[in-house]
């Protein structure tokens, strides 16, 4: 069955025609044959010449010996060019190079190839025949004899030898070899090939052709022409039949040209006698027809269909180019060809997407909706999405449009917008169970860890706006989006399960989704306050693993402090537990929390905080929040840690000052003053100032002016109340006075015993011969007096005082006088006791005796004589002092 063809234009005269460079004036004989390689045109003409034209039809030329060209091949892959000659059952061989060419100026010879003969193996008398090579010269092939074919590889040279196919029928019309050695061979019968390499032969078909009605094109493809019909054979032996008639007729030439085949027909339209038309094999395609008078030769070359006229004028077509080609298949609707031609000249994925766009629009066009989006569908990544949905967003069109979002999705190309619009699609045709079952295939994906193909926030906001909550919540859990899902659960007030959901987070989530959602679910789920308290405390102490990172996330305890704003009972129970758990990790600014929490809580656990060895608790800060909840024995501690004996006192009953002072007056001795005057201002029991008083006379820890001075003017108490005092104080006196009188009894015991020796030590002097005179500050070398006082005199220094240093002298009376002044005065003292007796306020006359120094250290007030002995004897010394 044969193909009709379209008709369509692959070439263009666009260009311009070559028909002002006629050959005329080059080429001098009669054109023979023709061939093209290496971007040159090759004509031979009956002068045996051979020139070479560029593509300004400028011309080159060499001379041959050879005396007739028959055939003439340039190399597709090589400079090489090959001209042949029939020389009776062989043939004559000229091989020139093209660099051998030249120009045609005068006094100039040209460049003389040498041929040889193709040395034959043939027993034949008869002509050489059929004679032809392959692309690249590769081989040589001719016939010598009705069953007898001589095969030559190169190099060819006169040394050749051939490889002998002996065929089996006769009656050859037509030969061909290809560079991979298979030779093609049509009789009027059948077809067949010869594989020189296997030396196999194959019939190709029963069928033969006529002479000149056989060719290659594309440099190894074979067809033949059979009346209206040309058929050519593909590599792996199949065939397809292209319909070439033109009316009624069948073409009178037909041959390849580069890719293509032309085949010509009479015609007599406007002086022209030939049709010329150029086919497509491959896309099966009319890709050109040009009305001319006597073709001769058709060649592909410069990117033009090149045809040679009789009367050497050259016509050339440009071809147009690829992307052309695609463009006018798509014009005539012919877009599977087009999309094959254009993956096959690998004209790139975007020209591909255009062709499914364009065809998109033709069944678009013809309300074939299915078939249009199936082709929109092939041009994601490359055509404008908005293009195709604002053609499908129209209700009834939704399941379209649905299709193409879907797999707009799975290459990753939607948007937010695509998103929403595609479950808007789910929604609004309320496709229950097709949206049921997208979301149980996205989430059977996400179990597979594969990456969503849209945009799973925009999806979930689509659904719960349309009332798709749980299909929200599924997909937003399947993919992961841990935030989003809580954020759903949030929003229905599922607090059990945010918190459920929470614990199976990684560390580095949890921080901010409890730091957001905590203080909520403590505060409207208190069924869960409990383990919410103790997930807290995990993530403060043990820590969230981190699965990916494979490290552990520790929750700093003051980030989870807004959780317990409204709850200090459970606040405390979380800081509580981590202190138990770790308490040396705890920050100050962790102990100072604790604290408030546990006074706010009113547990009973404050004071065992305050005496934790290793707190880091501040002071001053505890100090605020035990103020702040009057607690009194948590104060007192703080009070003498930071040692404000002082505030413990203030704050104290007037029974515990004696306690205070006696606990902590060692430290502070003001502590007695001020107990004092707390005292004595209170209206305490005359008991507790009586038993402070006598501990204050035992430490010795106030003068007794002050105590009398502090009770006078608070002027709360009686002189009665300290009146055992007073007593005490006179009793303490007297009894240090017996002790001195006792030891001043010991001493002059001691002293009479030593009066002689004191007295001569007193007044005699002693030689001294190794000194200084005190006086005149020069050696003693004379006779001289020494003193007990250490000073040294010359005897004429001394003068008349022998019995006393006079240097020392008046340092002496000084000290004698001050002792005759204190037992005077110790002597006149002997009737205290008995004034204050008889005075009225005490307070005043103790005051005012104080003031007065009627009281002496070391004098007994209960005695009531001085001893005047001791007072003359001290006068009698310091009268034989004087000079």
């Amino acid at each position: 069955m044969s193909t009709f063809l379209l008709d369509l234009s692959f070439f263009t005269n666009a260009a311009g025609q070559a028909n002002d460079k006629s050959l005329q004036k080059v080429i001098q004989g009669d054109i023979v044959c023709t061939t093209s390689g290496g971007g040159f045109l090759f004509i031979s003409d009956s002068n045996q010449y051979i020139y070479k034209l560029d593509h300004h039809i400028e011309a080159q030329m060499i001379t041959t010996p050879l005396p007739s060209i028959c055939y003439l091949q340039a190399s597709q892959s090589s400079q090489e060019i090959l001209a042949a000659s029939n020389n009776g059952n062989t043939y004559s061989i000229v091989i020139a190079n093209i660099s051998d060419f030249s120009e045609n100026t005068p006094n100039f010879s040209f460049y003389q190839a040498s041929s040889f003969d193709l040395p034959v193996k043939t027993k034949s008398t008869e002509s050489a025949t059929f004679f032809c090579t392959s692309p690249s010269l590769t081989y040589i092939a001719f016939s010598t004899g009705p069953n007898e074919i001589q095969i030559f590889k190169a190099p060819h040279s006169i040394k050749s030898k051939p490889m002998i196919y002996n065929f089996s029928e006769s009656g050859i019309t037509n030969m061909f070899i290809t560079e991979s050695g298979l030779l093609y061979i049509t009789t009027v019968k059948n077809i067949v090939v010869y594989d020189v390499n296997l030396k196999t032969t194959t019939t190709l078909d029963s069928v033969g052709c006529s002479p000149k009605f056989a060719f290659m094109f594309n440099n190894d493809h074979f067809a033949i022409c059979r009346d209206k019909t040309i058929t050519f054979y593909n590599q792996d032996r199949t065939k397809e039949t292209l319909d070439s008639s033109e009316g009624n007729e069948g073409p009178e030439s037909v041959g390849g040209v580069g890719p293509y085949f032309y085949a010509t027909y009479p015609c007599n339209i406007q002086g022209s006698n030939q049709r010329i038309k150029v086919i497509d094999p491959v896309y099966k395609v009319l890709a050109s027809q040009q009305n001319m008078k006597d073709a001769t030769f058709v060649h592909m070359q410069w990117g033009a269909l090149v045809i040679i006229l009789k009367d050497k004028n050259v016509l050339m077509y440009s071809e147009v180019p690829e992307q052309a080609k695609v463009d006018r298949f798509c014009k005539k609707n012919r877009f599977e060809q087009a999309l094959k031609m254009a993956r096959e000249l690998n004209l790139g994925e975007a020209a591909v997407a255009n062709i499914h766009k364009l065809q998109g629009d033709h069944f678009y066009s013809l309300a074939n909706f299915d078939q249009a989006i199936d082709q929109y569908i092939q041009t994601l990544g490359f055509t404008e999405p908005s293009h195709v949905i604002q053609k499908f967003v129209e209700p009834h069109h939704a399941e379209n449009l649905m299709k193409y979002l879907i797999a707009l999705q799975e290459k990753k190309l939607a948007t937010k917008q695509h998103t929403t619009l595609l479950f808007n699609c789910y929604t609004k045709i309320r496709a229950t169970n097709r949206l049921d079952n997208a979301v149980a295939e996205f989430i059977e994906a996400a179990k597979r860890d594969e990456a969503p193909s849209f945009d799973v926030e925009t999806a979930v906001d689509v659904l719960k706006r349309n009332g798709y909550q749980k299909y929200a919540e599924d997909l937003a859990k399947a993919y992961r989006k841990h935030r989003l899902y809580i954020q759903l659960l949030y929003e229905n007030q599922k607090y059990g399960e945010i918190l459920s959901y929470m614990q199976t987070l990684p560390g580095q989530l949890v921080r901010s989704l409890l730091t957001d959602y905590g203080s909520e679910i403590m505060d409207n789920y208190p069924e869960g306050s409990s383990e919410l308290t103790q997930f807290c405390v995990k993530c403060c102490t043990v820590g969230i693993p981190n699965m990916k990172r494979g490290d552990v996330t520790k929750i700093e305890p003051d980030t989870l402090a807004m959780i317990f704003m409204n709850n200090d009972s459970k606040h405390f129970d979380f800081l509580y537990q981590i202190f138990q758990t770790n308490p040396d990790d705890l920050s100050e600014l962790i102990w100072n929390v604790l604290i408030e929490m546990a006074l706010r809580a009113q547990s009973p656990k404050v004071m065992e905080l305050l005496k934790y060895p290793n707190a880091k608790y501040s002071n001053e800060q505890a100090l605020v929040y035990l103020t702040a909840f009057n607690h009194t024995e948590g104060k007192k501690m703080i009070y003498e840690k930071m040692g404000l004996y002082t505030l413990i006192l203030q704050e104290a009953e007037p029974e515990d000052c004696l306690e205070i002072c006696a606990k902590y007056g060692h430290e502070d001795r003001t502590l007695w003053s001020d107990a004092l005057v707390k005292l004595s201002q209170s209206k305490c029991d005359p008991k507790i100032l009586a038993s402070f008083l006598e501990e204050v006379q035992k430490q010795d820890a106030l003068p007794f002016l002050t105590i009398l001075k502090v009770l006078k003017n608070a002027g709360n108490h009686t002189f009665k109340t300290i009146l055992p005092i007073v007593q005490a104080t006179f009793k303490r006196e007297q009894d240090l006075l017996h002790a001195a009188e006792q030891k001043i009894k010991e001493c002059n015991e001691r002293a009479a015993a030593n009066k002689e020796v004191v007295q001569t030590l007193s007044t005699k002097n002693f030689v001294i011969n190794q000194s200084k005179c005190a006086r005149c500050k020069t050696e003693i070398d004379t006779e001289s007096n020494h003193f007990m006082c250490g000073h040294s005199f010359h005897m004429t220094c001394l003068g008349d005082s022998e019995t006393f240093c006079p240097l020392c002298r008046n340092r002496y009376e000084e000290i004698i006088e001050k002792k005759i002044n204190r037992m005077t005065a110790a002597r006149d003292q002997s009737s205290i006791k008995q004034k204050l007796d008889e005075a009225g306020d005490g307070f005043q006359f103790l005051l005012q005796q104080v003031g007065a120094s009627l009281f002496a250290s070391g004098v007994d007030l209960m005695s009531s004589t001085q001893d005047d002995e001791k007072i003359n004897e001290a006068k009698e010394l310091l009268r034989k002092m004087s000079p």
